[in-house]
């Protein structure tokens, strides 16, 4: 007899998509005193972050602007907040920068940076660019 095959659960939230990785164990430790809670994976990244086993706990920041009704609401983690791009360089898959420019790794980081790309700088102003669509 064979176990039944495990459902792949996916959680859309912002610009990317999170996939459960290990369910929640509830509460564990010594005495009982230490949270266990889910942990979720983006599937572009792979950053983790934490939740239960219906979403990932991905919370939403409203800040009031100036001095009038108007707010802002935003997601607190990077990839959700802004989308990925893929490395100028090796191709991965990057969070995007908080203007929405596309990232690149260290050179120590990077498979295809050399040494020779040590000082270049990743965000220059000459080669700034506008927000773009993922």
């Amino acid at each position: 007899m064979s176990l039944p095959k495990q459902r792949v659960r996916l959680y859309a939230a912002g610009q990317t998509m999170y996939r459960l990785v290990t369910p929640d164990k509830g509460w564990g430790g010594p005495y009982g005193q230490d949270r266990r809670p889910a942990k979720w994976a983006c599937i572009h990244c792979g950053s983790m972050i934490w939740g239960d086993d219906e979403k990932p706990w991905q919370w939403l920041l409203t800040d009031t602007i100036g001095f009038g009704d108007h707010t802002e609401t935003r997601w607190l983690t990077k990839c959700a907040r802004n989308g990925h791009a893929p490395c100028a360089h090796c191709g991965t898959q990057l969070p995007r920068t908080n203007d929405g420019c596309p990232r690149a790794h260290n050179w120590r980081s990077c498979p295809a940076k050399t040494e020779d790309h040590r000082m270049l700088p990743q965000h220059a102003a000459a080669g700034h660019q506008d927000r773009r669509a993922p």
